[in-house]
């Protein structure tokens, strides 16, 4: 570990007691309490078909979901890891029960992804089956190399922009490419 912390995360090493451990700082807003610890409700725009709360999540991870129509957007902001999986794991079944027409996984705001998150989002993809369109956002190197590595953009839709995966038409009309292409998004490359 080179104590550098992630580009875009709040994360500095601690030394305690001769022993390295990372310690993860929260957003706050002005209560000294974790924001994922405080719940947020109200319309989140103009249109009164939009509504939007957070979602508890472990250190190192805030989720938040927004309603648009019957679209879900779950998006993630923070460290996507073996130990915050099970959280996003949980909100995504959460989601899935609700039955939207599309959910759209933003990991726009991601700094670390790892092959556990990656697992997530392909069991998440299962989980939906043909009555829920996942999308996956990915806009920044951290997140579309991984899916790049793992190959999952042959699996996954994925977006590089959550208007465009919000968009886009449903898989298997008519209106959808045949083939997507996939890769950096133009200020990565």
């Amino acid at each position: 570990m080179t104590g550098r912390p992630h580009r875009g995360c709040a994360v500095s090493d601690v030394v305690r007691s001769g022993r390295r451990r990372l310690e993860r700082t929260h957003e706050t807003q002005g209560t000294g309490r974790p924001t994922s610890a405080q719940p947020r409700t109200g319309t989140g725009g103009a249109a009164p078909v939009r509504q939007a709360r957070a979602t508890v999540a472990p250190p190192g991870l805030k989720l938040s979901e927004e309603l648009v129509g019957r679209v879900a957007i779950l998006a993630l902001h923070g460290e996507f890891d073996l130990f915050t999986t099970p959280g996003v794991d949980r909100a995504i079944d959460t989601i899935l029960l609700r039955g939207p027409r599309r959910l759209v996984v933003d990991l726009s705001h991601v700094c670390f992804l790892d092959s556990a998150g990656l697992e997530v989002l392909v069991a998440g993809h299962r989980r939906a089956g043909p009555r829920t369109d996942l999308r996956i956002v990915a806009t920044t190197r951290a997140t579309w190399r991984p899916l790049q590595i793992g190959r999952l953009h042959e699996t996954l839709v994925i977006h590089t922009s959550c208007a465009a995966a919000i968009a886009a038409p449903a898989r298997g009309s008519r209106a959808e490419p045949a083939k997507s292409s996939f890769g950096p998004p133009a200020d990565d490359v």
